[in-house]
């Protein structure tokens, strides 16, 4: 009984040394990461898809924005119990209220634009366009900036 004690242990210990140990633990970190970095985009893309719809359609804009912000806030429910519980922000932190931020501009550009729409429906679509381009480059440079070490 001692011996198989011995090896147990002696196995355990290899384990942690053991590069291919590193892998299959660096895959659940990285499973976690695809687990919510793509849902919460795809939510993201959800809100914003509401530019693509024209200004003068602000019930469609609205509720699609709405939905997908309360989307965004269930799905962090969901993962929540995934990360751990640190003092500080992390990367990942930092992305989800990027993402929440993100999540409710489109929500104020619409009532923006419907306001715009009001006196002139061609510079609330032209707003519009710039709006989807900005926002989009914006959201990439904020995304990568939260990963990076900056």
């Amino acid at each position: 009984m001692n011996f198989q004690i011995e090896n147990m242990e002696g196995f355990l210990q290899w384990v942690k040394t053991c590069p291919y140990a590193y892998s299959i633990s660096s895959m659940s970190g990285g499973f976690i990461h695809v687990k919510i970095l793509i849902p919460v985009f795809l939510i993201l893309s959800i809100a914003w898809s509401v530019l693509w719809i024209p200004p003068n359609q602000v019930e469609s804009r609205l509720t699609t924005s709405i939905v997908a912000l309360l989307a965004l806030i269930a799905y962090n429910f969901v993962f929540n119990e995934d990360l751990p519980k640190l003092s500080y922000l992390t990367s990942m932190d930092k992305y989800i209220l990027i993402s929440y931020l993100f999540c409710c501009i489109p929500t104020f550009l619409t009532v923006y634009f419907s306001r715009i729409n009001q006196r002139d429906y061609n510079k609330a679509v032209r707003m519009n366009k710039k709006s989807r381009l900005y926002g989009s480059i914006i959201y990439a440079i904020l995304v990568v900036l939260s990963f990076s070490n900056i």
